[in-house]
């Protein structure tokens, strides 16, 4: 009820604080995905150099063996960050018709993207 009073007195500002905390909690629930995303290529790449000694280690292997293992992880890491970017799909939809902020989002993504691919 008070929501619906305040509405009717600002709507304007009622609608931007609206648009802006949607706009605040969609960056952040995004930036917190790459975050995630961050997370589990370390651990790929820790896994992968433990897979690597092991095979470094082991006379069975070649190095046929060591590519295949990078490979793998490469595959994975690639997921990671596509699964990061897909999981964000609702974030935009969350957003709406409000332009500025899906501008904002893409911007944001665009930027989290670049940063996870260059940094691994």
């Amino acid at each position: 009820d008070s929501l619906r009073r305040l509405h009717s007195l600002l709507p304007t500002l009622l609608t931007k604080l609206f648009r802006v905390f949607l706009s605040r909690t969609a960056m952040d629930a995004m930036k917190a995905l790459f975050a995630a995303a961050a997370s589990l290529l370390v651990i790929d790449l820790c896994k992968l150099h433990q897979e690597c000694n092991r095979l470094q280690e082991s006379a069975n292997s070649g190095l046929d063996d060591v590519l295949e293992e990078i490979a793998k992880t490469e595959q994975s890491l690639i997921m990671h960050g596509f699964t990061a970017l897909t999981e964000c799909q609702p974030l935009l939809s969350l957003l709406g018709s409000d332009k500025v902020g899906c501008q904002q989002l893409v911007r944001g993504l665009h930027s989290q993207l670049i940063m996870l691919f260059l940094t691994f």
